[in-house]
């Protein structure tokens, strides 16, 4: 182990070195052992470059070890508090990437909700590419269920009203990407947000997910006329 990278009410992420292999992985080291194991079958079962890999999962006698690619890069947060505000344009090109690694999991062969976009778990590397970190929320399309929200995590700012009601599908990701638009272009660089955009974030934080863009995909063609 080298350094703690962050922590949560349930887990705790380390960068490791694997002195065998001679590479830096980053292990997760989870104590609720039921959300550790989903999150290690999603991972396996994910091949795309907006995901970390997935290494191997173990577990010890308090907890079970994550183990998957080490990233080099920063979170949407810190980067935020580095360079300040976005312009609109550089909002867009996040937003569309987010976008995009929504589709890739609303889309699969086994179709997954996020369950937590935010700043903090979305990773921007030196070359500008998004990576999707922390599964630990994500769980298959319809398996949400009324009452079960102690079990899902989420962050209020970002969760859609029916996430902590009911059962959110890929609606609920669209509202949290509506959030996270809206969130890096308060006060943003470059002054005023053009109307146009402006109607794209209303449309994903509607209340009621039947207004919301009902895809990814959706989302990307309104936003790729701005």
């Amino acid at each position: 182990m080298i350094k703690k990278l962050g922590s949560g009410s349930t887990a705790e992420v380390f960068l490791a070195y694997d002195t065998f292999l001679e590479r830096k992985l980053a292990v997760k080291k989870g104590y609720a052992r039921e959300i550790l194991r989903r999150e290690a079958r999603i991972l396996a079962s994910l091949r795309s470059p907006f995901f970390p890999a997935l290494y191997d999962y173990t577990e010890e006698e308090d907890a079970g070890l994550l183990r998957m690619e080490y990233i080099e890069g920063e979170t949407l947060a810190d980067r935020e508090k580095r360079i300040g505000r976005y312009t609109e344009k550089e909002a867009l090109e996040i937003a569309a990437q987010a976008a995009r690694a929504l589709h890739t999991l609303h889309t699969g062969r086994r179709p997954l909700v996020y369950g937590d976009l935010k700043p903090e778990n979305i990773l921007v590397t030196e070359e500008g590419n998004l990576r999707l970190i922390d599964f630990g929320t994500c769980a298959a399309a319809g398996t949400y269920r009324e009452g079960e929200t102690e079990k899902r995590g989420g962050t209020p700012r970002y969760a859609p009203p029916e996430y902590w009601t009911g059962s959110p599908d890929a609606r609920g990701d669209i509202y949290a990407l509506g959030r996270l638009l809206q969130d890096m272009l308060r006060m943003g660089r470059g002054g005023v947000i053009s109307r146009e955009c402006r109607r794209l974030i209303e449309r994903c934080v509607q209340k009621q997910p039947q207004k919301r863009y009902a895809s990814a995909e959706e989302f990307l063609k309104d936003a790729g006329r701005l």
